[in-house]
């Protein structure tokens, strides 16, 4: 179960259809995807009154990598799934940039690329896992905070794009 992006925001209320959703989720039992959780959770610590930019940047950019990476298991054919496994559950033997699997790495599973689509959005992708990396290994030491920001819209967005893609993959099956 996906959360669409409106569950991002804050709201005062629920409207009555989300909360018959939301009831009926629960009682099948049905849990948000992780990458859903934590895109979640980075637009919850956005949202406060005095956001730690620092956490939405770590939660927005393990949200894309966790998404990607089902994407990637989602789209790929039977004969793909072997090597998309090796690929993704072997990072040291096999190294690929988080954001190259936006790029390459779709392509090569299904033919779609964002940084041929949507090129703009590729690169704010491509600097939120930068972005990351300074926060994950030097504290964001440096970092202005104008660089921290805008980054959980940034996550909604390649979200947005994937689910397209999945979409559309699975309408032409």
């Amino acid at each position: 179960m996906e959360l669409p992006a409106h569950f991002l925001q804050p709201k005062p209320s629920l409207m009555l259809a989300q909360h018959e959703s939301c009831l009926a989720s629960i009682a099948n039992e049905e849990h948000p995807s992780l990458a859903d959780t934590l895109l979640a959770d980075a637009g919850y610590a956005n949202s406060r009154v005095h956001p730690d930019y620092r956490i939405c940047v770590l939660l927005a950019a393990v949200a894309c990598e966790v998404k990607i990476k089902d994407t990637l298991q989602v789209l790929a054919r039977p004969e793909q799934k072997d090597l998309v496994d090796l690929i993704l559950d072997k990072p040291r033997d096999v190294s690929i940039a988080a954001s190259f699997l936006f790029d390459s790495g779709l392509k090569a599973v299904c033919g779609r690329s964002m940084k041929e689509e949507n090129r703009g959005l590729w690169k704010d992708v491509d600097k939120l896992f930068q972005v990351r990396n300074k926060v994950a290994h030097v504290g964001g030491q440096g970092l202005p905070p104008d660089m921290l920001r805008g980054k959980v819209e940034i996550a909604v967005q390649a979200f947005e794009w994937l689910n397209q893609v999945i979409q559309e993959a699975r309408s032409t099956q």
